[in-house]
């Protein structure tokens, strides 16, 4: 079109263009009309973008120009526009339209056209197709001079395109370039897909093959449950003492050390179970609302509650109960480390007066044991990394204790000790154990999985509140009415004197961003490296053989990698297995059609790496089968399919073998391997590195930012995720400085409009903002 080219090239002398030069990454990105011209020309010609994809084979298109295998491509198909004409008209054509930092989310709305990036996958892609197509139109620009575009029409070869992109916006059916009609072709149609809603209940494939589930992220688990009978709170007049100031989430601030701030949250959601009279005996009856247990009836509860969760620890199973049937403990076991009797559980102390289950794994367990035991006197009867929380504990005390736990936790430990009697239990520092919680008849219960409450009298109900704002997944709620979890980094306690309190042990701490960074990148790396390789070294440390989730990312082949490098060079054992064994890893292997299927990547990676790799197929059939069973050990929904293919890779490891496996989990979460990690890396000058490009040039990074931050803006627009775009500003996060994490948190919580009518009615939910909670 007309005075496009005389500007692309004055652009490029402007920018030091001679001929010879050779273009960086910033040059290019620091051209605006370069930048607006390549986005006007996809959107003229790709009303309905589809995500960037690869090349299958060798394409020869018109005029000679060769697409190589593997290259990569963007789909782009003008006949899926409504109006074809409008994309034929040169009148529409103006890249300044771009110059409009709002341009995309306007255009989106009003229906003119799907902006940049479709589909979840396609933003990486996406962002290198649209470069290289730069950088290759800079020298084009400067070299040659564009006629009129050649009227040979473009087929492309249906073999071609048998890499379906995620195409959930084009219609079904569309002109057909042969015969003019209208035709459908099925690859690239759109499927319903529909929603389906059941019961939570164990299915019968998971009552067959419940001894098979490793865990559902790849790591090492158990099963534990407790039954605690709460003590009363007695204050004047015999009554229940309360606090009366209020805190969050209906608990009550009294003084203390607990979370670091000077408050311990003394929870009034335990407090709202217990009547204030009520008086408990041992008669195995109700007494004043209250239901005592006999020990006979707590133990076949306590081992039905168990055999719930058996999936968690199939190996063996205990118990211990109180002699006043105040405490009851159970935990069904995974052996991983000592798989003697010594290593069973529940855990006792080596003077007898505590008790514990625990679920997961205490990491550097050899030299925390031998400074326990040389230096504090304590005497293991076992090799079991478990008893380290007993030890601990018994040595420095709550919270203390904490301080020298390393590892994947969670548990539950009374302390009968006179003058010191309690409970304790603790959830690992990221959540990776799960530990949830609810009070029936005047006992407190806690458990891996709300469905072993259902044997201790337990009836599961919806909780509205926390399914409609969000809440099962932002906070200590979950999906059921009055279970809660123990949140990450926390701890509760449980004492006659102040009854029920939860405490914040550990949270994320960062260095002052203002201060200047001394080491260099090197040493970073460096760094990083070696607290890597530590992880993985210790996390080897098993009496059963380990193996890895290969998936063929940077992460997980990372994982491998640094595996077999410390099995070869350094002799270290993969658990029971000696070093010059091959590392066992496991991958899925998805249809390739269908687009997201890594598995050659994996077999690469695993070919040159040396190491032994199974394939788990996971298809639609699969992925339908698997659903509910997924669910069921879930207990929460999710917003893909992931959690069903993880389910499906995890029966792989225990049909040769492995009981122990490493993954890449939380890498993206630490490294910004998400993309809308970008904007908010961008969105300020890092004071750190006061010498980097993007600190010292501030023009340059402010440009970046808009790019990087409208791309991702585009990206929530083309999946749906538009329900918070025209609310006003939050206050809840304004000390968040405009960062896109609150959006990502919620960008798959559906509005109150996907609910039933009589939820939208409630009162509560009119001004839902789900950025609130």
């Amino acid at each position: 079109y007309s005075g496009n080219q005389e500007r692309l090239l004055q652009e490029l002398v402007n920018h030091g263009a001679d001929g010879k030069k050779t273009w960086t990454y910033a040059e290019i990105h620091a051209m605006p009309f370069l930048d607006r011209f390549v986005k006007e020309t996809q959107r003229m010609h790709s009303p309905s973008f589809q995500t960037a994809r690869n090349a299958k084979k060798d394409v020869v298109l018109p005029g000679g120009y060769l697409i190589p295998a593997h290259a990569v491509v963007i789909p782009c198909f003008p006949s899926l526009h409504k109006n074809p004409a409008y994309w034929e008209n040169p009148a529409r054509f103006n890249a300044d339209r771009w110059a409009d930092e709002g341009v995309a989310s306007k255009g989106m709305k009003s229906g003119l056209y799907t902006p940049f990036a479709a589909g979840g996958r396609g933003c990486v892609g996406f962002n290198l197709a649209l470069m290289e197509i730069k950088m290759v139109l800079a020298e084009l620009v400067y070299h040659y001079r564009f006629e009129d575009a050649s009227s040979e029409p473009v087929v492309y070869d249906p073999d071609f395109l048998v890499m379906r992109p995620l195409n959930f916006y084009a219609s079904p059916g569309f002109p057909d370039a042969k015969t003019g009609g209208f035709g459908v072709l099925t690859d690239w149609a759109c499927v319903e897909m529909p929603m389906v809603f059941m019961e939570l209940g164990p299915t019968e494939r998971a009552r067959e093959e419940g001894d098979f589930f490793t865990d559902i992220c790849g790591l090492k688990m158990c099963g534990i449950t407790a039954s605690i009978v709460l003590p009363r709170l007695r204050g004047v007049n015999g009554s229940y003492a309360k606090e009366e100031s209020k805190g969050v989430n209906g608990t009550a601030n009294i003084n203390g050390d607990g979370d670091g701030n000077g408050n311990t949250e003394h929870n009034n959601d335990i407090n709202n179970h217990l009547d204030t009279n009520s008086s408990i005996d041992t008669n195995g009856v109700y007494t004043n609302g209250i239901h005592t247990h006999t020990i006979e009836t707590l133990t076949t509860q306590l081992r039905a509650s168990i055999a719930t969760i058996n999936h968690r620890g199939p190996d063996e199973s205990g118990t211990w109960i109180s002699p006043d049937t105040n405490i009851a403990l159970g935990h069904c076991r995974l052996s991983i480390n000592d798989l003697s009797p010594s290593g069973s559980q529940p855990l006792t102390s080596d003077d007898g007066q505590i008790h514990a289950v625990v679920n997961g794994e205490i990491y550097d367990y050899d030299r925390l044991r031998d400074i326990c035991a040389t230096e504090h006197g304590y005497q293991f009867n076992g090799e079991s990394d478990s008893q380290l929380v007993v030890a601990l504990y018994k040595i420095h005390g709550a919270p203390a204790f904490f301080e020298h736990l390393r590892g994947e936790f969670a548990f539950v430990l009374y302390d009968g000790r006179e003058g010191s009697e309690k409970v304790v239990a603790g959830r690992d520092r990221f959540g990776i154990k799960p530990l949830v919680w609810t009070v029936v008849d005047g006992r407190l219960l806690m458990a891996a999985e709300a469905k072993a409450f259902l044997p201790m009298g337990w009836k599961p109900e919806w909780d509205v509140g926390a399914i409609v704002d969000g809440g099962w997944m932002m906070d200590e709620r979950t999906l059921f009415k009055g279970v809660k979890k123990v949140l990450p980094g926390n701890w509760m306690e449980v004492t006659e004197e102040r009854g029920v309190e939860t405490r914040k042990y550990w949270d994320a701490e960062y260095e002052d961003k203002t201060k200047v960074e001394t080491r260099s990148i090197d040493d970073m790396v460096l760094g990083v490296r070696e607290r890597l390789v530590e992880s993985i070294r210790l996390r080897l440390r098993a009496d059963v053989p380990v193996g890895v989730y290969l998936s063929g990312g940077i992460d997980s082949s990372a994982v491998a990698g640094i595996v077999t490098q410390l099995a070869k060079e350094n002799n270290v054992k993969i658990g029971s297995q000696a070093p010059s064994t091959r590392v066992a890893c496991f991958s899925v292997r998805f249809p390739e059609a269908s687009g997201y299927d890594e598995s050659s990547v994996a077999a690469r990676t695993a070919e040159w790496l040396g190491v032994e790799v199974q394939k788990r197929d996971v298809d639609e059939a699969s992925l339908a089968r698997d659903f509910a069973d997924t669910a069921y050990h879930c207990e929460h929904h999710h917003f893909d399919l992931n959690c069903v293919a993880k389910f499906a890779l995890s029966t792989l490891p225990r049909e040769h073998g492995v009981k122990v496996v490493l993954t890449g989990e939380g890498a993206d979460e630490h490294f910004a391997g998400y993309s809308y990690f970008t904007p908010d890396f961008l969105r300020e000058p890092d004071l750190s590195q006061p010498d980097s490009l993007l600190t010292s040039n501030s023009e340059l990074r402010e440009s970046t930012f808009n790019s990087v931050d409208a791309e991702i803006k585009a990206l929530f627009q083309n999946i749906g995720a538009t329900q918070h775009e025209d609310l006003p500003a939050s206050e809840a996060l304004a000390d968040a400085n405009g960062s896109v994490m609150p959006a990502t948190l919620v960008l798959w919580h559906p509005t109150t409009q996907i609910f039933a009518p009589w939820i939208r009615e409630l009162k509560e939910y009119e001004a839902l903002d789900c950025r609130d909670t």
